[in-house]
């Protein structure tokens, strides 16, 4: 069974709702500030901790398109839309000829004889929803579309927004626009030619960036609220309820570096020991889905959405 697989036998039917609905007109992929605190202009941190930070957890990313200087059109706010035309930007896989979606994440070993890669990632994003992303990297060369690869640290770059589909590209410049209000996140991987994620010692080559829109955040219906412990667990699994079509929030703070993983939905969240973090999500599968730490295979929390 492979892990897309597993992922999918997480949800377990509900018999009393019908499997398949999904409901529109709602705000996706956004995660809010908590009540009460207001919303910066800028973003949190403008190259914070501008060295990258190297996640060594598998995070099952998939890509979609291929790019260099991409508008990036958000489907109902602040989910990476699947086709882009922008000049240079992101192409659809129909456009590119090949499928980059994988059940798992395929590494390839960085070059032992070369030094690990770095990248700050920046970011400037302005109320409206219009967000400008600069790559700064060292130690690994982003090629043009097209071009032949001539060393082993030569590639492009997968990207994806608050854990949804990834998106490829061929340059240093990204541009989102129409992301909801509220905190986001960031994760940029480094990928071969081949599709394949870059990795030193297993670790996935992953640099990851908070960063907030400015603008008013909409309240969640449903707040789930997850502490993981220095041992990489929690006290007891947290149990939650939702409606079908019902904003879903986790608050999540960690002691550990981790990933949150939601089944189904197959939504992610990098944590960071000490740093809370937040995701929204429309509750528009049903079933009872498991939440899990990706590293460890901890179950956090169950959530009924009928």
């Amino acid at each position: 069974m492979t892990p897309y697989d597993q992922c999918h036998t997480k949800q377990r039917e509900l018999p009393t709702r019908e499997a398949g609905l999904h409901v529109d007109g709602r705000t996706l992929d956004h995660a809010p500030t908590p009540a009460g605190e207001e919303v910066t202009e800028v973003m949190r941190r403008r190259r914070a901790a501008g060295t990258a930070l190297v996640l060594g957890m598998a995070l099952a990313l998939f890509a979609t398109g291929c790019g260099d200087d991409a508008d990036v059109a958000a489907n109902d706010g602040a989910q990476m839309a699947d086709d882009m035309t922008a000049d240079g930007g992101a192409m659809t896989d129909m456009d590119a000829g090949h499928d980059h979606e994988h059940d798992a994440m395929d590494l390839k070993a960085w070059p032992g004889d070369a030094p690990a890669p770095t990248m700050a990632i920046d970011v400037m994003a302005h109320e409206g929803g219009d967000v400008h992303i600069t790559l700064l990297i060292d130690g690994f060369t982003i090629l043009a579309s097209g071009a032949d690869q001539t060393s082993a640290t030569e590639g492009h770059v997968h990207v994806s927004l608050d854990g949804a589909e990834a998106q490829m590209y061929f340059g240093t410049d990204i541009d989102l626009v129409g992301v909801t209000p509220g905190p986001h996140q960031v994760v940029v991987t480094l990928s071969a030619p081949d599709h394949t994620t870059l990795a030193i010692d297993d670790a996935p080559l992953m640099f990851a960036q908070s960063f907030t829109v400015p603008g008013e955040v909409a309240a969640a219906d449903v707040v789930i609220a997850i502490d993981v412990d220095a041992d990489g667990h929690v006290a007891e699994v947290v149990e939650a309820s939702a409606s079908i079509g019902d904003l879903v929030q986790l608050t999540v703070t960690s002691a550990v570096d981790e990933e949150i993983h939601v089944h189904a939905y197959d939504r992610t969240l990098e944590l960071h020991a000490g740093e809370p973090a937040e995701l929204q999500f429309v509750a528009d599968i049903p079933g009872v889905i498991d939440i899990e730490l990706e590293g460890n295979g901890v179950l956090v929390a169950e959530l009924s959405v009928r």
